[in-house]
Order: C-alpha cells, then sequence, then structure tokens
C-alpha cells in the first residue's frame, strides 16, 4: 500500500527506511537461512510487479485516462501512428464507449524531496523520465506549494521550478497571517507502486470526506499542456463556463468535454460550445454513501486560477480531467461548507460583487436597430404611454458615425444629447454602447491618431507594426488596456465624450473578447459595408497553432475546411501585451475583457463620480466587483430560454449576480411549432379570459377576439407567446432587459396588443413592487458574497431531488418562480422541497413537502411562491424607480410552522459611491412572532436622510390563522383586521415613519 502522510500532522517519521543487517558465523548459514528467503521474496515481489505492470499497463477501460480529446475532429489526424507518436497507448479492440488512445499509467512524478513553510508545504517533483512526454518540452522539475490560505480556503500551485511562467495578474484578497483552524487536511502518497508515482489528496477534515484527488494519475506538465485528473467525491457537479449548458448539474457519465475560451460566439452556435467568458471555477455537493448518492448537505468549490485556453473532461468514475495550454496550475479549495458560504469564500477572494445603482434594477429597452432618433423615440413614447415601467434607454451601434466610438451620427441621431438630458430629467437612464477597437483612420479620427502618438495599440510580435483586424466600421486597431497608458487615453475620451458630446449613465462594453471579424479569413463578412476586403491572417506559430488546441477550437473544426485556430475570430495569440510587453496574448486573451473593465470603472467614476453601471459581455475570474453581464447573442427558442436560467445561476456562482439573458431572444423569429399553443389556438378563441394583478391584488379581466388575429402581422402572432411568457421571466432576472437585433418588426412591450401589453405590464410590476428585497440581496452580495439567484439545492442541501431541479429557482431564499418554459404549457410541474410555501397571488398554503405537485399556469400568470418564515420588503409600483422610491412600503410577513417570520432592508440614495463606507444607509430588521403576538421594526441605521420622507403603507399576512379584531401600534393606534376572500391578511393605512422603531401587538381573539 502506498504510504501516506498528512501535512497538517507531523511530518517526522515519513519515507523512513529500515535496514537490517545480519552477523553470520558460517557460508553454510548465510546461504540458507538469508540468501534463499530473500531471493524467494525477490522472486516473488518480481512476479507481482510484473502482474502489476500488465495490469497497470493494459488499465481498465473504465480508468483510462484520455490522450486524443481532439480525435473527434476531422482535422485531427487522428490514427494509430497518431497515437503512439504522443506517447500513449492504442486499444485496437476499443468499443465505442471506450476510450482508445490513452494515457500510460505510468506518466507521472515522483516527489524529491519536502519541507515546511511559513504558510504550508513545498514539494519538490520530478518527471518520471522513463516514459515520453505527450508533447515537446516537458516540464522535468516541478514545485507543488501547498498553502493554508485561511481556515476555510487551501491553495496548492504546480510550477516549473527552473523557469518562471506566465501567472494570472489578478489581485486577490491576501492570506491570513496565521491559520489556527483548518477546515481541510493536505495529504501525499510518494512511493505508489510500480513506479513510486506522487499523488495527494485534500479531505474536509470534520467528516474526512476526499474533496480532491489525483490518485488516478494523469499528471502532465509541458511548455503547452498542463493536465491535472481529479476523483469527484460524487457526481454532484456544477459550474464552468461561459459554455451553453443544457442542464445545471453536469452528466459525468456522458464524457463530454467542454472549452473555456472567450470568443465572439453566441449562446446559439450549436451545443457544447464556449462563448464570451472564461469562468474555471466549479461547486461539487458532497454525499454520504455512493449507494444511493444523497447529499450530505456539504458543498466545496474550486478555482483553477489560469487564464489560458482550456478544456474541461468528466468520466463515469466520476473524475474531471482539466487541461490547459500554458501558464501554472494554481488551485483554491474552499471548504463551505454551506453553498452559500462557498459562494462567499469564493467572492472574498476574487472581490465581492458591486452595489450596482437602484435605478439598474429597473426594466430596461434596448435594440439593435433605431432607424433614427426618431425611432427610438417612437419606441420610447409607445412604452410610456402604454405606462410600461421601465428605467433604462440603450443606444446600440446605431447611434455612432459610421460606427465609430466617441461620435454621434449628425444625420440620423442629431439631437440625441439633449433627447438624453431631457429623458434624465424624466427620471429614465441612458446607456451607451462603446466598442474597444478603433477604426483605421489615421487622418481625420482623433482617438486613433491620438492612440497611435501615445502608443496605446497592440503591434505585431514580428514586424512591431499596428495589428489590424476588420470590425464593425471596417478596418480596425485595437488597445492594449494592460498599460497604464492605455487607461489613461481611454478614460480621457471617455469623459470628453460625455462632457462635450453625450451625457450618459452607464456604458455597454461590447465586442471585448476582443472580437474581430474572419480572423484568418479571405475577406471579412461585412466588406460591401465597408468597402474593406482585410482580415487580421495570423501566421502559423506556436502561439497561434499549439500542440493542443483544446475543445474550444476544435470543437468548430467542423464548421469550416480548415483546422480552426486560436485566432479565429479574434487577435493574433503571438502578440505581446502589457508594460514592456511582460504578457503575451496567448497568456491574457480571456482577460481582455477583464482589462477593459476595470479600465472603464475606473473611467466612470472619475467622470460621473456616480454609482454607474457596466455591462459587459466579456467576463472573467472578479470581473463582478465591475460590472454587470449579459449572456450575448441568443435566439428567440425555448431551448434559449431554458438556457438562460442555467446561465444565470452559474454567474450567481461566478460573483456576477448582476446577469440575464436578452429578453424575447436577439436572434430569429420562434417557429409555429413553439408558438401555435399560445399565439394561435389561444388567439382564435374569442372568449378565452385571462386575469391579471393590477397593481396588488386587483383583478382585470380581458378577452382576446378574433380581431387581434385580422389586425396583427403574422410573424407577430408567431413571436407572441414565447414574447409574453419570456418577459414573464425576464421580469425576474436581476439584470432584466429587452434587446434584439436589427429585426424588421418590433418586440418592445407596447408594440404588442393592448391584452398582450396588460400581461406584460402585470409581471413587470410585480418585479417593481419587489425591488426593495432585489436591492437589500445586492447589498448582502456586496458585502457578504451571498447569492441573489440561487438553485433549491442551496436552500435545501440535504434533498437530492433539488440537485436536479434547474427550470425552478429561488430570489433570495424565500421567493421561488416556476416559469413556464415548454410550448403549450398551461400546467407547470414544481418541486416542493419542504412544509409552508404560500401562492403569492392567494395566499393559499401548498399542501405538499418534498414532493412534486402541478401548478396552473394560464399565459397572463407566473407562478411565484413565498417560502413561510420570511418578510419580505416591497415598496408601490411606478413608471420608474424615481418616483417608485418615493412609495409608501409594504411587507410581505409570511409564516412557518410556528407562526413566526423575519426580514430585513437596506435602503440608501441608490447612486452614491460610498454609502456603506461612509454607513449613510438605512437598515431595519423585521420579526413577527404569533405566539408572542408581536411585530417589530427596528432601525439599526439611520444615516439615509431622506428616509424620514417614507412610510410604512400596510402589512400582508400569509398563513395567519388567529386573527384578532385590532391591532395596537407603538401603545397608541389600533387598527381593524380583516381578511379578504383570498388567504392572506391585509392591513393598510398604517402610514408609520420607516425612520422610527415600533411595535404591534394584538389580543387572543376570544
Amino acid at each position: 500500500m502506498a504510504q501516506e502522510n498528512t501535512a497538517l500532522v507531523s511530518l517526522s517519521g515519513r519515507d523512513t527506511f529500515h535496514n537490517g543487517k545480519s552477523k553470520c558465523s558460517t557460508v553454510w548459514f548465510v546461504i540458507f537461512p538469508w540468501i534463499i528467503p530473500v531471493t524467494i521474496i525477490v522472486i516473488f515481489s518480481l512476479i507481482v510487479i510484473s502482474i502489476l505492470l500488465v495490469v497497470r499497463v493494459s488499465q481498465s477501460p473504465s480508468h483510462r485516462i484520455d490522450c486524443y480529446p481532439d480525435a473527434v475532429s476531422t482535422f485531427s489526424n487522428y490514427s494509430k501512428e497518431a497515437c503512439l507518436k504522443r506517447n500513449c497507448l492504442f486499444d485496437e479492440k476499443a468499443t465505442m464507449n471506450t476510450i482508445q488512445c490513452y494515457l500510460k499509467p505510468n506518466c507521472g512524478y515522483r516527489l524529491l524531496s519536502k519541507k515546511q513553510t511559513g504558510a504550508g508545504l513545498r514539494l519538490k517533483l520530478t518527471r518520471n523520465s522513463a516514459i515520453e512526454s505527450l508533447f515537446s518540452e516537458p516540464i522535468d522539475n516541478v514545485i507543488l506549494d501547498v498553502e493554508y490560505y485561511t481556515n476555510d480556503i487551501l491553495r496548492f500551485k504546480l510550477y516549473d521550478q527552473n523557469k518562471p511562467r506566465y501567472e494570472v495578474p489578478i489581485p486577490l484578497s491576501v492570506p491570513l497571517d496565521h491559520v489556527s483552524s483548518p477546515q481541510y487536511e493536505f495529504r501525499y502518497s510518494s512511493n505508489t507502486l510500480p513506479d513510486n508515482l506522487f499523488s495527494f489528496m485534500i479531505k474536509r477534515r470534520s467528516t474526512q470526506t476526499i474533496l480532491f484527488d489525483t490518485s488516478l494519475g494523469g499528471l502532465v506538465l509541458n511548455n503547452q499542456f498542463l493536465q491535472i485528473v481529479t476523483r469527484l467525491h460524487s457526481s454532484h457537479i456544477y459550474g464552468f463556463g461561459e459554455n451553453n449548458h443544457d442542464i445545471l448539474k453536469h452528466n459525468v457519465y456522458e464524457r463530454k468535454t467542454w472549452g473555456i475560451f472567450a470568443r465572439d460566439q453566441g449562446t446559439n452556435w450549436g451545443s457544447n460550445t464556449n462563448h464570451y467568458s472564461a469562468h474555471p471555477f466549479y461547486v461539487v455537493m458532497e454525499q454520504t454513501s455512493k449507494s444511493d448518492e444523497r447529499p450530505s448537505g456539504n458543498m466545496h468549490g474550486v478555482l483553477l486560477l489560469n487564464s489560458n485556453a482550456m478544456d474541461y473532461s468528466f468520466d463515469s468514475i466520476p473524475s474531471l480531467t482539466v487541461r490547459t495550454i500554458g501558464g501554472i496550475l494554481d488551485f483554491f479549495v474552499f471548504l463551505g461548507p454551506s453553498p452559500e458560504q462557498v459562494i462567499q469564500q469564493y467572492t472574498w477572494l476574487i472581490g465581492r460583487p458591486l452595489l450596482p445603482p437602484y435605478w439598474s434594477l429597473g426594466f430596461q429597452l434596448s435594440r439593435w436597430g433605431y432607424s433614427n432618433l426618431t425611432h427610438m423615440q417612437t419606441v420610447l413614447e409607445r412604452n410610456r404611454n402604454a405606462n410600461v415601467p421601465f428605467d433604462v434607454q440603450y443606444a446600440d451601434i446605431d447611434y455612432m458615425d459610421a460606427r465609430k466610438d466617441f461620435t454621434i451620427d449628425p444625420v440620423n441621431f442629431r439631437g440625441l444629447n439633449e433627447y438624453f438630458l431631457k429623458l434624465n430629467r424624466d427620471g429614465i437612464r441612458t446607456m451607451i454602447i462603446l466598442d474597444p477597437t478603433m477604426i483605421d483612420d489615421t487622418k481625420t479620427y482623433a482617438p486613433t491618431v491620438e492612440g497611435i502618438q501615445e502608443d496605446v495599440f497592440i503591434r505585431s510580435d514580428q514586424t512591431n507594426t499596428l495589428m489590424k483586424g476588420a470590425c464593425w466600421p471596417g478596418n480596425v486597431f485595437i488597445p492594449d488596456f494592460f498599460t497604464n497608458r492605455t487607461q489613461m487615453w481611454w478614460t480621457r475620451w471617455i469623459q470628453n465624450f460625455r462632457q462635450k458630446n453625450l451625457t450618459f449613465d452607464g456604458l455597454w462594453i461590447d465586442m471585448n473578447e476582443p472580437a474581430l471579424f474572419d480572423t484568418n479569413e479571405l475577406i471579412p463578412w461585412n466588406s460591401l459595408e465597408t468597402g474593406s476586403n482585410h482580415t487580421l491572417k495570423c501566421t502559423q506559430n506556436s502561439f497561434d497553432d499549439p500542440p493542443y488546441r483544446t475543445k474550444a477550437v476544435f470543437r468548430f473544426d467542423q464548421n469550416a475546411n480548415r483546422s480552426a485556430r486560436l485566432s479565429d475570430h479574434t487577435l493574433c495569440m503571438s502578440v505581446r501585451q502589457g508594460e514592456l510587453n511582460k504578457y503575451r496574448h496567448y497568456d491574457v486573451h480571456n482577460l481582455y475583457g477583464w482589462s477593459e473593465t476595470r479600465a472603464t470603472w475606473n473611467a466612470l467614476r472619475s467622470t460621473i463620480e456616480k454609482r454607474s453601471l457596466i455591462l459587459s459581455r466579456s467576463t472573467f475570474v472578479g470581473s463582478g466587483q465591475w460590472s454587470s453581464h449579459w449572456f450575448g447573442d441568443n435566439s428567440a427558442t425555448w431551448h434559449e430560454m431554458k438556457r438562460s436560467l442555467i446561465s444565470m445561476v452559474e454567474f450567481n456562482w461566478f460573483g456576477i449576480p448582476l446577469n440575464g439573458a436578452d429578453i424575447c431572444g436577439f436572434n430569429e423569429i420562434p417557429t409555429e411549432e413553439m408558438c401555435i399553443r399560445y399565439c394561435i389556438v389561444e388567439l382564435l378563441n374569442k372568449f378565452h379570459t385571462f386575469f391579471l394583478l393590477d397593481g396588488y391584488n386587483s383583478v382585470l379581466s380581458i378577452r382576446f377576439h378574433e380581431s387581434i388575429v385580422a389586425t396583427n402581422n403574422s410573424n407577430k402572432i408567431l413571436l407572441l407567446g414565447l414574447n409574453l411568457l419570456w418577459i414573464q421571466l425576464g421580469a425576474f432576472y436581476p439584470f432584466s432587459r429587452i434587446h434584439s437585433s436589427n429585426k424588421q418588426f418590433e418586440q418592445d412591450p407596447a408594440s404588442w396588443s393592448q391584452p398582450a401589453v396588460s400581461i406584460m405590464i402585470s409581471v413587470l410590476r410585480i418585479r417593481y413592487n419587489l425591488l426593495p428585497y432585489y436591492y437589500t440581496l445586492f447589498y448582502k452580495a456586496h458585502t457578504q458574497g451571498s447569492t441573489i439567484i440561487r438553485p433549491l439545492f442551496h436552500e435545501y442541501p440535504t434533498d437530492k431531488t433539488a440537485l436536479d431541479i434547474y427550470l425552478q429557482f429561488l430570489i433570495g431564499s424565500h421567493i421561488m418562480i416556476v416559469p413556464v418554459t415548454d410550448k403549450g404549457a398551461r400546467q407547470v410541474r414544481a418541486y416542493i422541497p419542504s412544509s409552508h410555501w404560500y401562492d403569492y397571488y392567494t395566499g393559499a398554503l401548498i399542501q405538499a413537502k418534498q414532493q412534486f405537485i402541478t401548478l396552473d399556469a394560464p399565459l397572463e400568470t407566473i407562478p411565484i411562491l413565498l417560502r413561510g418564515g420570511t418578510i419580505v420588503p416591497t415598496q408601490g409600483y411606478a413608471s420608474n424607480t424615481k418616483i417608485s422610491r418615493t412609495k409608501p412600503f409594504e411587507l410581505i410577513i409570511v409564516l412557518n410552522a410556528n407562526g413566526e417570520a423575519e426580514g430585513d432592508l437596506f435602503y440608501d440614495d441608490g447612486e452614491s459611491l460610498s454609502t456603506i463606507d461612509s454607513r449613510k444607509y438605512y437598515y431595519a430588521i423585521f420579526k413577527w412572532s404569533s405566539a408572542n403576538r408581536l411585530f417589530s421594526m427596528d432601525i439599526i441605521a439611520n444615516n439615509y436622510t431622506s428616509m424620514s420622507t417614507l412610510i410604512l403603507g400596510s402589512l400582508v399576512i400569509y398563513g395567519w390563522n388567529e386573527i384578532p379584531t385590532k391591532l395596537i401600534v407603538d401603545n397608541q393606534n389600533t387598527y381593524s383586521v380583516t381578511k379578504s376572500f383570498r388567504q392572506f391578511i391585509r392591513i393598510e393605512t398604517l402610514s408609520l415613519p420607516m425612520a422610527e422603531s415600533h411595535r404591534i401587538t394584538w389580543e387572543k381573539r376570544l
């Protein structure tokens, strides 16, 4: 058995050898008593070793490590000869579900030495040189540093002992000086038979659960190929991104490989693809036993801090293989143990999510394809006239002169600045788009002229000339945001443009992977529009054409008549970036959006001097401390709607909770098959009646008539069903924006029939009611690292069924949304994980626990459930948040089985930069106890002066069965209590000052 060592216990007595000596008196004694037994032992050992070698070389098909994951590509030249050339084993009898080309079992590293350090442990390893490596330039001598980062975070990294290598240059929270009570143990094996290969594992100290285990082998470290394999404690693994995952929990039994590499590829680019962002972070729900996979309630998370192109694969063991093509293997393990604690620890390390401006939580209007300012005004005014609540109007590249940054179309968008100023006075905020690339106009376009003078653009590695690609305006140069000079240039242009040309409240930074059109192709797709046939063509080199391209690249071989390259759709990998050309784009490509986001954040802080909003398409680890994220180009399909639910949860894990999809889809028109159930059958039903919530609880009856069909464009009819349902879902995205491509038809809410508009307004008003609750959650995300949107298992971590639920989600811990995501559905199947959930609309107690139920979901209703034990702060809706923030508050009190509930409210001016640091905010705690017949409202912080103008207008109580005839408020005023036909109690006209603490009591009804 392998010798096992635990780094957190005494290191003495390890790897010692007992040397016995025998004194022999005669030759006869030496021959028989000593040599013969030893000879027998040696022969037996050789037989055992030979058997083990045969077993290991043949290796069970279920334990093989894939040597040729790119074999699926038609351009990989896969064959037996190619497999053997990678120094791997080839099984000619392998079945379709068996890995045919696999790693030699004795490929790996041996332990040379070990020593304790002030922060943990340092191990020196050397490669088993008897085995040739997969690719050239193997790293023979490796350091494994184990760092006890905090009590809950363990860091380990593997790197070249002899040669410095690139490491990700993002800021992290510093480790503790002293770790007194670590939750983890680090153990390693140093003499695994037959080749004395090194492996290690990380355990949860309290349960001895193994969280990371490299005993399967597969550790390969080359200059441009780094691989590590770990057993997974359970198959309940989630995370990694940005990918178009079709389920939340990975199916390890499918043995899929996914790529991670930031590229201009929409979520609708087929299946099993990578997209705009890079987040190599995953979480695992631990289990009690392997027999039934029942979760223990504990979760751990793992970050690979590496920004190179990579891919990850699963196997049914279960196991995880991660391959990256540069940098080092720098891992952090987060011990939790609860799901929320894992994300809190992760965001503590990488940077807490931003506290967004309050207005950014309102509904937002956008489209690519405003033909002119009049068109934009028409769309905005029809939504305002229809009483659609919204807070933000966007300007896509339409507003630019020839699609150039820092310009305004002098013909089509003349007067845009004056219009934006007017919108601001009316409480509407504005966002404009900026792309990072600058047109190749070295004579008249000032941003480029000054940029060249200040050396802000990336240059060719071979010729030192400016690297030029193709994008929206034509030929473009690419800024390097890793240099201080570029950041200063960017800040200056943002400041000048806002001060002199166009006011705006936030920036939408797009195309920042960076995206270039048709790199390595003959001409760009928009050549007829720009008049230029130029594309960037990258030379053949080891950076643009590495020995292993990763799934992020070879996945797209099938889309072209050539081998796909890392630089396709983007910049050449070989170019240098940073001060003194410190980095290669090959290493920092996935950080391009991150670097632009940070520069934009600093520019806006100095320009606006208030909280602003940055909406970035490309993100990396830590981007959430500066920006929000939308999921990019999607399609108007049911499938894409479902994918948005998965991405919404994943980006909460990634530390970017202000996220959402383009509501109703950016591209395409829904098919007739998808929408016929809602749009043809329902619209043709003359007398179909819909009921919608108008305001808090009044009921409005609406009838659809045949005239709707007669007067609407057929495309609009097809789109209506999905549009209604997607808006119902999108109203609860943390970032809620309707956006579309330059389609011929409109899809903003007010463009639809009046009955449809009424339904959309209904659900948007619910969103606006809930904004104080959302804002309080964002406060906790910003200060504690908690999630906004979370899966059910975050709150029910021992519930096995909850592990697979992803088509319903939680807002915070106590509001459940169960959207309709299937065509033709008028009911939804919902899992109820515990007792005391209530129907939001009726107040009815859901009579179920740990079981699936069917909920009615007519077209005008999205099922919303409230969990007992919470007090949800709400505020009256209005046309925008400037007005809604003046409305009375209402508390929704939802009682648990014990008749208790509690909640809280954070509130400030919604825009100042330092309200938390300066404590210029309001924070209150609410508690209800039926047993004590007491409701309390206690003010913890009251430094937001405008809170004195606001009142608590009403209470709504769910689950209150013993209803008194009157309430006594602050020992003075009494209020009567009545019960409506719904199953909740409403107490109105309280008019209690929000700036004061209050007590409400009552006597038990006789």
